[in-house]
């Protein structure tokens, strides 16, 4: 069985919002919008995220954030 790339984006981004959702000392990370080239690979997966309203870019940060709609209190 092959996974397609669709939900191969599919299940990076599940990951990459848990990653946003976590504090820094529980696994969590911040992502630069000027991404590192260790995460230059996430990139069609932010942009993803971004297009279907889950993250956002907090233009004075320089950051990716979750929007209430890509937080887990939102799945209720």
């Amino acid at each position: 069985m092959t996974v397609s790339q669709a939900k191969k984006i599919v299940y990076a981004g599940i990951y990459v919002l848990k990653k946003l959702d976590l504090k820094g000392g529980e696994g969590g990370i911040r992502l630069p919008v000027l991404l590192e080239p260790q995460h230059a690979p996430l990139e069609p997966v932010l942009e993803t995220l971004v297009m279907d309203g889950y993250i956002e870019i907090d233009r004075k940060a320089q950051l990716y954030k979750l929007t209430k709609r890509g937080s887990p209190t939102s799945a209720s």
